[in-house]
Order: C-alpha cells, then sequence, then structure tokens
C-alpha cells in the first residue's frame, strides 16, 4: 500500500477515535463481556457489533462528555498555582464524576432502569453512594481512610462554595492552608485507586491489553488493506 496522504492520515486518526469509543461503550455497558476470554474472540465481537451498528440505518448515536481528565489538570493547575480552594473544588468535582459514572454502568449490567439509575444518583449523598449504594452495585469496597479523606474534602469544599463570610482568626487561618494543602495533596492518591477500581469491575482489569491490541489491529488493517467499510 502506498504511503498515506494527510487525508489519508486524517481518515485513519478518525477511524482510532471512533473504535476506541466503540470499544469503550460495548466494554464499559456490559454489552462485549471480557473476563479470561481469548483477546482475539473479544476484538472480533467488537468489530461485529461495529459493523452491525455502522449497518443500522435507523441507529442514533448519542455523546457523552467525560470531563474527568480536564477537571484533573486543572485541579493540578489549580494546587500549583496556590489556588487551594479551587482546586479541593475541581477536585472533589472529580471525585463525583467517577463516582456517578461507576455506578450508573455498574448499575445497568445488574438491570436497573437508567431511570431508577438517575434517581438514586440524583438523591444520594456523596458518602451514601460511596457506602451503601457502592456495595448494592457490587463495586469493591474503599477503605475507610479513603472515606475519611473524600469526607474532608467534600466538607472543605462546601465551606467555599456556601462561604458565609466568617471572621476568623490568622491561627484557625493558617491551620485551614494547611488542611486545604494536605488534602488536596492527598487526594492524588484517589486517582489511582478509583483507576483500579474502574480497570477491574468493567474490563476485568485488561483495559491496557485491549485497548492496545485493538488500536494494533486497526493500524496493521489500514495498513495493508485501508480503512474498514464501516468506517
Amino acid at each position: 500500500m502506498s504511503e498515506p496522504g494527510r487525508d489519508d492520515r486524517d481518515r485513519l486518526e478518525a477511524a482510532l477515535n471512533l473504535l476506541e469509543t466503540l470499544l469503550i461503550s460495548y466494554v464499559e455497558t456490559g454489552l462485549v463481556e471480557i473476563g479470561n476470554r481469548p483477546i482475539e474472540e473479544i476484538l472480533g465481537e467488537i468489530r461485529r457489533h461495529a459493523k452491525e451498528d455502522s449497518e443500522d440505518l435507523d441507529l442514533e448515536f448519542r455523546s457523552t462528555f467525560d470531563h474527568r481528565d480536564s477537571l484533573l489538570e486543572r485541579a493540578s493547575t489549580a494546587a500549583s498555582e496556590g489556588e487551594l480552594e479551587i482546586a479541593v473544588v475541581l477536585h472533589t468535582t472529580w471525585i463525583e464524576h467517577v463516582t456517578n459514572g461507576l455506578l450508573l454502568l455498574s448499575l445497568d449490567r445488574q438491570g436497573v432502569s437508567p431511570e431508577s439509575c438517575r434517581a438514586l444518583i440524583r438523591e444520594l449523598r456523596l458518602a451514601t453512594k460511596l457506602t451503601a449504594l457502592w456495595e448494592l452495585a457490587r463495586l469493591p469496597e474503599l477503605p475507610a481512610t479513603h472515606l475519611k479523606l473524600i469526607d474532608r474534602a467534600t466538607s472543605l469544599r462546601n465551606a467555599f462554595v456556601h462561604y458565609k463570610w466568617s471572621s476568623v482568626s490568622q491561627q484557625d487561618e493558617e491551620r485551614r492552608r494547611r488542611e486545604l494543602s494536605e488534602t488536596t495533596g492527598q487526594i492524588e492518591s484517589l486517582v489511582q485507586v478509583f483507576r483500579e477500581i474502574e480497570d477491574q469491575a468493567l474490563w476485568s482489569g485488561r483495559r491496557e491489553e485491549i485497548t492496545q491490541a485493538l488500536h494494533d489491529s486497526l493500524v496493521e488493517h489500514v495498513e495493508e488493506v485501508g480503512p474498514p467499510d464501516f468506517l
């Protein structure tokens, strides 16, 4: 096959992005089960679903926007610039996005209706979601130390968001700043914890393996044959 031009490279990039999005949706919603199945069997099922969907003229694709990475990036920037209140607001918002996403996907896999899932997510406090609802969703239990950290971060976030203009002593303000600094630093440890839970709960611990295999398979196909007909 001849060296691809700019249009071909753009089409390849679009194909990779589309298939990665399809892969994520097929696996995370439970349409494609992972377990200990051979990688080629998993990839074959993903390709079959992608082809079937591309041939369904009545199928409507709907987008869900994932803000998790941008929230972490902005939280890190805010913390490095000394804007600790902004950092803790962004960090706790990230925690809520991760929590809600994992719960919605896990409960959906168990047959809970979307309406009931969203009602529970909307009505319950974060602490209840991470304990009682977390257990009902059959997600790995979070250690007490992590729950206490999240509770402390949430309290700091609420104190800033619902600011009461109370007067404080210099000593109290210094104590508050130390707590903010310690909390924002410790929250970084939660990022890997939640990612490992997501990988295990939705991907059987094989997300990196499967996404890399799909990427390599698509690149090889494009180099030898060209983009798949269904893209």
